[in-house]
């Protein structure tokens, strides 16, 4: 139980795009939500960007106008280890940066790969 009282990142087993987010309270969650433990809270902002919109329905479950956002496809985004890569996470809280832009940086893509992302 001590999982569900703590931080965790929620998100809904359907969407069109990611809507991670995260609780600070009590919550318990059905079959259709999944939760992330123990993660800083700054990932949260990871899974919302670019990146995981251009690559989850790479990966996923195509449902025509949305895809299935099971925990088995999120596992795989490549989302940076923050506690191992202090930088990053300093970044990311700097409110002066797009979250996108300290990713594109991080990942060291080009432009044509950047624009890919970006359709």
């Amino acid at each position: 139980m001590d999982d569900f009282n703590s931080t965790k990142i929620l998100w809904s087993d359907i969407s069109i795009k990611p809507n991670f987010a995260l609780v600070d309270s009590e919550y318990l969650i059905n079959n259709t939500a999944y939760m992330i433990t123990g993660a800083m809270k700054n990932t949260v902002r990871l899974l919302n960007s670019a990146v995981t919109e251009w690559y989850l329905p790479r990966i996923a479950t195509d449902l025509g106008k949305g895809i299935r956002y099971f925990k088995q496809f999120v596992e795989q985004v490549p989302i940076p280890d923050l506690r191992v890569n202090p930088r990053l996470d300093e970044a990311i809280n700097s409110m002066e940066q797009d979250i996108n832009q300290v990713l594109f940086d991080f990942y060291k893509f080009t432009d044509e790969e950047i624009a890919e992302l970006l359709k």
